[in-house]
Formats: C-alpha cells, structure tokens, sequence
C-alpha cells in the first residue's frame, strides 16, 4: 500500500457508508462521525479539495449532507449505483488533478482495487487510516 503524505495531496475522496459516517444509508439510520466532519472542514481550510464517490441514491445523500452542514464542502459528488473506479477517475479529471494528488477512502477492498486499476499512483485507505490522516492535517 502507499503511504499517506497529505502534503502531496490536493483532494481527498470519501465513501459515504462505514467510511464518512457509521451504517448504510439505505438500510438504516445513519450516526455522523464528528472526526470526518471536522476533518473536511479543515482539509478545506489547508486547500484540499473533497469529493464523493459512493453507491447510494444521490438525493437521500445530498440531503443527509446538508442536513450536517456538509454538502457546500463536496465537489463533484458522484453518488450512483456504478462501480468506482471509472467515477473516480473522472472525479480526478474534473478537478485537472493526476492520481498521485489524490487520496480514495473506502471501507470496500473490491472498491480499492477498482480505483487503483483505473487510476494508477492513486493512495487507497482504509477508514481506519482516517486518524493518520487527520494527524498530518493537523501539520499542515
């Protein structure tokens, strides 16, 4: 796996369930995680871009987002039932970065592996990884 070097990174993309907030939208209620809220908003305030790339329906998301204050802070939400790694790449294309500039977090091995395959150089993490990256966020 790559390591995490924030100081390279100029957007971060976030999966929305088990990853930015506790449970699955579609199933059940879903329980905020403070620590990625704030994290956004400070990854915002260094100049780090946020996006989204998750398999849900946009408008219970979008409205969930707002509902946190959130949604303002996500360019280029993709948020459909299509497998990732073609919608992060164009996530990518769309804010003229390269995959190297770029962070993908999501709690799905087979997501990982699809957005390295479409996007080579791309840093794939687990949520876990959420933690060390706030640490370098701190830094910053």
């Amino acid at each position: 796996m790559k390591r995490i070097d924030l100081k390279n990174t100029k957007l971060v993309i976030w999966d929305m369930d088990d990853t930015f907030w506790k449970g699955t939208i579609s199933e059940s209620e879903i329980t905020p995680i403070e620590m990625n809220i704030e994290l956004v908003k400070k990854l915002s305030d260094k100049g780090i871009m946020n996006s989204i790339c998750s398999k849900n329906d946009f408008s219970v998301c979008e409205k969930e987002l707002k509902k946190l204050g959130m949604w303002e802070y996500f360019i280029h939400p993709s948020i459909n039932w299509e497998s990732k790694g073609q919608r992060v790449k164009k996530i990518i294309e769309k804010c003229n970065l390269k995959a190297e500039d770029v962070i993908f977090l999501d709690d799905n091995r087979r997501n990982r592996s699809d957005a390295r395959k479409c996007n080579p150089g791309i840093t794939t993490c687990f949520p876990s990884k959420i933690k060390k990256i706030a640490a370098q966020a701190n830094e910053l």
